[in-house]
């Protein structure tokens, strides 16, 4: 699909509404596009600035996911079955690498089993709060996992798990009514065991139980962090972080 692409193109070939827009990096602006167009929407070389006062301004820049470079510990960039949360919606996504399906980026194998490491990269001394949303994404991610590979066991290591309000707490009952196992613990690192060309996670259970345990992938859910340029934008508006 993308190799395709087109200057004025929808943004996915799955998206719900027919909105198009115009890509700049393909863009010659000949000015075409607006002689053909049958309803005259699009207007080239026309922008104006303009100033206006307002009472209040309310910034929402949102945030950015944490590119685990610096945690070494969890062989990310290092072990190729090792993949962020971001990056496993990629691998199994329609217009992805594996249209609809998930293999692991080493042999193109599907996974036998899959573990999740919760708070990576938060709950630290470097980023003590809780991200909020990857408890949620996590295990909707699995659930995913578990329709695409029913076969397949999926565990999620976690600390706390923060399922806000009723319907959350239900979502996280019926996860694990799917056979999606949730295992409280830190997982301190993640091995590769050369012997069964899996990767291993050695961690202590609540019962203070010792256990090595090998996984086809890996998933890192990644703290969301905010970027220099948010913090540049607040200074600029006057608003402290």
């Amino acid at each position: 699909f993308f190799e395709t692409k087109k200057a004025i193109d929808r943004a996915s070939p799955y998206s719900i509404y027919s909105l198009y827009s115009i890509d700049e990096e393909h863009c010659t602006r000949c000015g075409e596009c607006v002689k053909v167009c049958p309803t005259d929407a699009i207007t080239l070389g026309d922008e104006t600035i303009e100033s206006r006062e307002f009472a209040a301004i309310l910034l929402t820049p949102g945030f950015e996911e944490l590119i685990p470079e610096e945690l070494t510990e969890y062989g990310w960039g290092v072990f190729p079955d090792v993949v962020t949360s971001i990056e496993l919606e990629r691998l199994y996504s329609p217009i992805g690498p594996n249209p609809g399906q998930l293999k692991r980026p080493s042999d193109s194998k599907v996974p036998k089993s899959i573990a999740f490491i919760q708070c990576v990269g938060s709950r630290s001394a470097e980023r003590p709060y809780c991200s909020s949303a990857c408890c949620m994404y996590s295990m909707k991610e699995a659930r995913q996992l578990k329709r695409l590979l029913p076969n397949s066991a999926v565990k999620i290591f976690f600390m706390d798990i923060r399922a806000f309000g009723k319907d959350y707490y239900r979502y996280q009952l019926e996860t694990e009514k799917m056979g999606i196992e949730m295992v409280r613990c830190r997982v301190p690192k993640v091995y590769y065991d050369e012997n069964t060309n899996q990767l291993s996670l050695s961690y202590e259970t609540e019962s203070g139980e010792r256990i090595s345990e090998g996984f086809g992938m890996v998933v890192l859910s990644i703290a969301q962090v905010v970027t220099p340029s948010i913090k540049k934008l607040a200074q600029n508006s006057g608003v402290g972080i």
